[in-house]
């Protein structure tokens, strides 16, 4: 949880003192929370997820940055997949939460037009 909690922090360009401030909490304790020192208390993990637009879930390792539940908590590149999904994934992984929407709202829309292409590739 941990890192993910610093990721969301930094994609957003925030420091710990501003964070803590947007949260109603203190920088010490926003540390606390990015070096496994401390847990956050259900309240503050609500607080992270509404302020960065993810899921508790999310931030508690048991879904997947496409909102897939896991059972283990641990990484969704399985075996299965192609390298060319796998590259995608860590791509899609890089991005800010904001270039992620962006991103998925993208592939949707092709996606749903897809029939309709008239160049279709196989």
């Amino acid at each position: 949880m941990r890192e993910k909690l610093r990721a969301l922090r930094l994609e957003s360009g925030l420091t710990q003192k501003e964070l803590a401030a947007k949260l109603n909490s203190t920088d010490k304790s926003i540390w606390n929370y990015e070096n496994g020192i401390a847990t956050p208390p259900y309240e503050v993990l609500i607080a992270y997820a509404k302020f960065f637009n993810v899921s508790a879930d999310y931030l508690l390792g048991l879904e997947d940055d496409f909102g897939a539940r896991t059972a283990t908590g641990g990484n969704v590149m399985r075996d299965t997949n192609t390298a060319q999904e796998r590259e995608l994934l860590e791509l899609f992984r890089t991005l800010s939460p904001y270039l992620k929407g962006l991103t998925l709202d993208t592939v949707r829309g092709w996606a749903g037009n897809a029939g309709n292409s008239l160049h279709k590739k196989a």
